[in-house]
């Protein structure tokens, strides 16, 4: 697999969302298409992927700092231990499974557009015995994004409406228009150290989602993980 840079519209997007203190991390990638292997195991390529992407990133964001400020490179690995991120990973040890687009973003924060209109999908999804008096899951993508453990407005005091609208901003950015053709995998994240965080990860918790657009033929792999 190899990574795909955002677009402009979706960097400056992810870069307001970081400035809120955001704490989820996207990571866009194409595939060989030439390759045979069955969507499991082409999820789970992706998740992979995402995960070395991070964790390169972190580590080349960390390196950048020991060089500014004039720091040895070899104190990396003393810099890694004082802030409980570890590198380590162990693929053959990841697991998912495929989930609905309405659990990976919670019902009640589930949109479409039909004939041009972005609709509120609850009431639809109530219509449908799987979801009638769900509870939202704590899990969920949207809770991810619009829940972090020091909130949104950690700086400031940021208002419920902006959140939702760059969330859905992001996603339409992501995604396109509707969400046809979208294939969402859940994977665990206690086989990759960068995103158990030790302490944090039973305290606001880990994920990694690799979602496959069809359209596009392009993955999203989504993480999240903070740490007290």
């Amino acid at each position: 697999m190899y990574e795909i840079l955002p677009s402009e519209p979706l960097a400056s997007l992810l870069r307001t969302f970081e400035s809120w203190g955001g704490v989820v991390d996207y990571v866009l990638s194409g595939w060989d298409a030439s390759v045979s292997l069955d969507p499991y195991e082409l999820h789970k390529e992706a998740a992979i992927f995402t995960a070395t992407t991070l964790v390169n990133r972190h580590k080349q964001h960390l390196t950048g700092y020991l060089l500014k400020t004039q720091q040895d490179i070899s104190q990396l690995e003393a810099l890694l231990i004082e802030e409980r991120k570890g590198l380590q990973m162990r693929p053959d040890e990841a697991k998912g499974q495929q989930i609905s687009i309405a659990e990976f973003f919670a019902p009640d924060k589930l949109w479409v557009v039909q004939d041009g209109v972005r609709i509120d999908v609850k009431p639809l999804l109530g219509s449908l015995e799987e979801y009638r008096d769900k509870p939202l899951d704590s899990r969920s993508y949207c809770h991810a994004f619009s829940d972090p453990p020091y909130t949104l407005s950690l700086h400031r005091r940021i208002p419920q409406a902006e959140i939702d609208a760059l969330f859905a901003a992001i996603n339409k950015q992501l995604f396109g228009e509707n969400l046809d053709g979208i294939v969402v995998y859940q994977w665990s994240t206690d086989w990759v150290d960068y995103l158990c965080f030790y302490e944090g990860y039973d305290w606001w918790g880990s994920y990694l989602w690799t979602v496959y657009d069809a359209k596009t033929k392009i993955f999203v792999g989504i993480t999240a993980s903070a740490t007290d």
